[in-house]
């Protein structure tokens, strides 16, 4: 027989207790009482926990850099944009084009991926000039994919700056690759790297970052 210890009695008490129809109740003052109970069946319901599932794939990404100034000496003609280093990454690679320059970004997986850059760029004159950025893919310019960034002309002694940033959601197929097209209209425009400032102290710029992560597949 179950037995409670009860102080205070609420106006309006239910108590049901599995397997018993009779409680105990002892009362402050030393007296008891004795009940007789008339309580539903109990439930149970079991919950059993599945199978755990295989472990997912790890996620398709890259994260890229470059940590040198790149120029480009001729306004008539297209450079390709370069990454030196790579930051992290499972997938995505950069690969040498056939000059044998970092500038192929290759996709191992198919899926849909954002891609984003953020060019470091600079202005070496005392004008403001033109840069366009444009996307290659496997070798062919992807339509309506230019961006036009104005630099502002140096000033003060120092150069004008200008961060040029894009994103892009692209349907890639397995071992397709991207480049980054690169012209200017005049040759003081450069995509620059700039080393550890002081005073105060700010890390380094590099002169490209790129993510590329694959949302779908």
């Amino acid at each position: 027989m179950p037995t409670m210890n009860v102080q205070t009695i609420p106006s309006s008490t239910t108590v049901c207790v599995e397997d018993s129809n009779n409680i105990t109740v002892n009362m402050q003052g030393g007296n008891q009482i004795n009940l007789q109970v008339d309580c539903p069946p109990q439930q149970t319901i079991r919950i059993d926990r599945g199978v755990q599932g295989a472990p997912g794939n790890n996620g398709i990404y890259g994260s890229f850099i470059d940590t040198t100034t790149q120029t480009n000496n001729n306004i008539t003609q297209a450079k390709y944009l370069q990454f030196n280093t790579t930051v992290e990454n499972d997938g995505v690679v950069i690969e040498n084009d056939i000059n044998a320059l970092p500038t192929k970004v290759v996709f191992y997986e198919a899926g849909i991926y954002t891609i984003t850059f953020s060019i470091q760029f600079a202005n070496l004159n005392n004008q403001i000039h033109d840069t366009d950025i444009w996307l290659v893919k496997n070798g062919t310019q992807v339509a309506q994919s230019n961006s036009k960034f104005a630099i502002p002309n140096s000033h003060g002694g120092v150069y004008g700056h200008l961060i040029g940033t894009i994103n892009y959601v692209l349907t890639l197929e397995a071992n397709d690759y991207l480049q980054f097209g690169w012209s200017v209209d005049n040759t003081q425009i450069q995509v620059e790297a700039i080393p550890v400032q002081l005073n105060p102290t700010r890390p380094a710029t590099p002169s490209i970052i790129l993510t590329a992560i694959q949302t779908a597949i």
